[in-house]
């Protein structure tokens, strides 16, 4: 095993904070150090378009510690963000001018929100717009989110149906402009999608399929608005751009390369992130790279990001083997991924039918034969699965835990039998 002598990990969230735990209990016994861009302590993000734009959670119930993290030794900068990278002198750049040296590089830093169109160019956002993700995000459109107000939200997927539901349970007129044909029918399928729109629309909101949003702005009165195509605009009193989010590897494209390493740092693909193979290497055997930062290629040759908590949580144990070895595990990330997302239409006093769960496993591909497993166009609970040539190759259901928990496990199992 390489003798390293101090780790930096660059990002304090989900797969940072993991990162660090996951050098520890390897053995790792030299200085480490984690750099994060907030000023907080590592902190869960799904409840910010859940429970934060509810109400009911607040800032001290996302922390993320645990105890005995105090025992991991870590030294934290915080507020900081990295601003480049020394392949030559093997040092991570801070924004504040000070050069962090590092024997290994973890690369976690996430992603950030990515701007509504219109707005693409830095600088603040418009008053009454917003994207979310950061924990200040959510607490400044939480504000907004009061009784009456028209809430216009830009894009249908996991986070814009998220917080749809969260702008209906508190009582304000939402509406969807989703360019798809249905809520978020291109991550869970026809029978689950279709299944989450009827429900939305139960619940009022407005959802407006094939809307080609071409520009988010402030009227002249200096309330935001919505531009489609066509020439509509669709007035608001508070926009929220849920149309996905960006690596945050910027940093990396300021690097100063030095010869062998210059592959590894040009995998820092602006729409990818970092590329690695299913153990979180590049092609520096010193830099690995984990969470939503990072782009797994595939046998079938194509780079994937996962965006979700569960690759967060699970791919920093085998990222720091394959460090720590210098390259030389073979231990890999598990081939099924896992996905969920909360909906709750209603207040904190409403009764729960007016709250599902949604859930995939697995990554259907086109040509998967889709079925329905349980349930029907009645609003119970709901399992739709995917097979190609008769193997299983997703699941995914609607308020039916027991059943997608059988499923999720057969799905495992072909995936340990496979290889």
């Amino acid at each position: 095993m390489p003798q390293l002598r101090r780790v930096v990990v660059v990002g304090a969230s989900l797969a940072g904070l993991w990162s660090a735990r996951a050098l520890r209990a390897e053995g790792f016994d030299g200085d480490l150090v984690v750099v994060g861009a907030e000023p907080h302590a590592p902190y869960d993000r799904p409840p910010l378009s859940k429970g934060v734009l509810l109400g009911t959670t607040g800032p001290g119930d996302l922390a993320l510690a645990e105890d005995g993290d105090q025992d991991l030794g870590v030294h934290w900068r915080l507020g900081v963000p990295a601003a480049g990278l020394d392949t030559g002198a093997r040092a991570v750049l801070l924004a504040d001018g000070e050069e962090l040296p590092a024997d290994g590089v973890v690369v976690a830093t996430g992603a950030r929100a990515r701007r509504p169109p219109g707005l693409r160019d830095a600088g603040a956002l418009p008053a009454g717009v917003h994207v979310l993700r950061t924990l200040e995000d959510a607490t400044a459109l939480a504000g907004e989110l009061r009784p009456g107000r028209h809430l216009a939200v830009v894009g249908g997927g996991l986070l814009g149906g998220e917080v749809a539901a969260a702008g209906r349970a508190r009582g304000l007129e939402v509406t969807v402009l989703d360019r798809g044909d249905a809520p978020v029918r291109g991550v869970f399928g026809a029978h689950v999608g279709d299944a989450v729109a009827r429900r939305h629309t139960a619940a009022g909101v407005r959802w407006r399929t094939g809307a080609a949003v071409t520009g988010v702005g402030t009227g002249a009165g200096g309330a935001p608005e919505v531009r489609l195509a066509g020439g509509e605009v669709v007035a608001a009193d508070v926009v929220v751009a849920a149309v996905g989010a960006d690596p945050a590897t910027d940093w990396l494209r300021h690097a100063r390369v030095a010869g062998a390493d210059r592959e590894a740092v040009e995998l820092a693909d602006p729409a990818l992130g970092v590329v690695t193979d299913d153990r979180g290497a590049t092609a520096a055997p010193w830099l690995v790279a984990v969470g939503d930062a990072a782009a797994v290629r595939g046998p079938d040759g194509r780079a994937r990001r996962e965006e979700h908590w569960t690759p967060a949580v699970e791919r920093p144990a085998v990222a720091v083997r394959t460090l720590l070895s210098g390259g030389a595990s073979t231990d890999r990330f598990g081939a099924v991924p896992y996905v969920w997302s909360d909906l709750r239409w209603s207040g904190a006093d409403a009764p729960d039918p007016l709250a599902v769960r949604v859930q995939l496993a697995g990554r259907p591909e086109p040509g998967d034969e889709e079925s329905l497993v349980e349930g029907g166009p009645e609003e119970g609970p709901l399992v739709a699965a995917w097979h190609r040539d008769g193997r299983l190759t997703a699941v995914a259901a609607l308020s039916s835990p027991r059943t997608f928990g059988r499923l999720r496990r057969e799905l495992r199992r072909a995936e340990a039998t496979t290889g």
